[in-house]
């Protein structure tokens, strides 16, 4: 199970950077703005990263951390794409979506009683 983990992790990871910093991607999913886009987005990684981690409370904190710092990168890191452009609004979705994510998996995981 710790590998599925792991490999939608690194999957979603690398969805996201290659979104970020393509040129001329299109808006995906159709219809839905770029703040929501981000949300989702960071949610699911927030989300998935926190499920990573085996102690949840020192995995939680980790895994905020880890999604913010990926989520900074790669937002600065469109300043050095030509037809990319940072967003301040950008990265502030991306940093509610890390919480969002990261608070659903530690609320879901002490429902469940699965602490570890």
């Amino acid at each position: 199970m710790r590998f599925v983990i792991w490999f939608s992790l690194a999957a979603l990871t690398i969805g996201i950077a290659a979104g970020s910093l393509a040129p001329g991607m299109t808006r995906w999913p159709p219809g839905v703005s770029p703040g929501m886009t981000h949300l989702l987005a960071y949610t699911a990684l927030g989300g998935l990263m926190a499920l990573a981690f085996r102690n949840w409370r020192r995995g939680s904190m980790l895994a905020l951390g880890l999604t913010v710092l990926v989520g900074a990168a790669l937002e600065f890191s469109q300043l050095l794409v030509a037809v990319r452009t940072f967003s301040w609004f950008d990265l502030g979705m991306n940093f509610v979506g890390a919480g969002v994510g990261v608070a659903c998996t530690a609320v879901l995981r002490r429902q469940s009683g699965n602490f570890s």
